[in-house]
């Protein structure tokens, strides 16, 4: 009798918990979103295809001068369709925010949220996307040339340094190159067994390139931030909260570059030559 009455009142209660737990699903979902662009997520994400576009130009550019062969306007639309299509923003935030629906840390959410909807965050965040944009391009050129005539304070550089440090900018780099680098290569069988070209992306050569890409970036994004607020902007970074996030953030990142990068792959198979 006992059984029968527990099975009556979860049966009973069956709906309640489903529509609790769509509740819970659309709660954090737009807590997820408020997240994502309060922390300038969402201008990151906005930002991928123009940067997978300029490193794939520039690389045209490198074996245009190394080799005789030369690829075919043709040919490089349809490279350029194919990585349009592979890294879709909407595809990417689609799968982004997926990680953090599961599990869902309304908690963490929340406190990210709280510590970037204030002036400084805002301020930042602006910074940020300008600094991600192609309109930024040329003039962060210039002001790289322009720091040896006139180098930055060093209590300038160091607060640089921790901020990469503490947010792991260099490593996030080097993983994402070397996840896209697997993806593409999944489709011919994987980069080399003998290691050689995973050994090229993750040596010293290439870390200390990629740091001193970051650092000159970072320079540059927030080059007329006071350090008083640069400071207090690295601190809130460094909070439990925010570095989970950043953590969550990184290894979505990862898994989705790789996922976007191995359907490219299989693009590019698609339009090289039979053998």
């Amino acid at each position: 009798m006992t059984r029968v009455f527990l099975t009556l009142v979860l049966a009973g209660s069956i709906p309640l918990l489903l529509e609790a737990q769509g509740t819970a699903v659309a709660d954090c979902s737009g807590l997820v979103a408020r997240a994502f662009e309060a922390a300038g997520v969402n201008d990151e994400i906005a930002a991928i295809p123009a940067q997978i576009q300029s490193q794939f130009s520039t690389q045209l550019r490198l074996d245009a001068n190394q080799n005789d062969s030369k690829m075919s306007g043709a040919e490089k639309q349809r490279f350029e369709a194919a990585m349009t299509q592979a890294f879709l923003p909407a595809t990417i935030d689609r799968e982004l925010k997926r990680e953090f629906l599961e599990p869902c840390d309304p908690g963490m959410l929340r406190s990210v949220i709280a510590g970037l909807t204030n002036p400084l965050g805002d301020r930042m965040r602006k910074l940020e996307a300008f600094a991600e944009s192609p309109a930024a391009r040329q003039e962060g050129e210039a002001y790289a040339h322009t720091l040896a005539q006139r180098p930055p304070a060093r209590e300038r550089v160091m607060s640089m340094l921790r901020m990469d440090a503490s947010l792991g900018l260099t490593k996030s780099t080097m993983d994402i190159t070397l996840a896209s680098a697997r993806g593409i290569a999944a489709a011919f069988g994987g980069l080399p067994a003998d290691g050689s070209a995973e050994a090229a992306l993750q040596s010293k050569q290439t870390s200390d390139a990629m740091h001193g890409a970051v650092l000159v970036n970072l320079l540059f994004t927030y080059r007329d931030v006071s350090d008083q607020d640069l400071t207090s902007y690295i601190e809130l970074y460094e909070t439990p909260a925010f570095v989970s996030f950043n953590d969550r953030l990184e290894k979505a990142l990862i898994a989705c570059i790789k996922g976007r990068s191995e359907a490219l792959g299989q693009e590019i198979r698609k339009m090289m030559p039979a053998r």
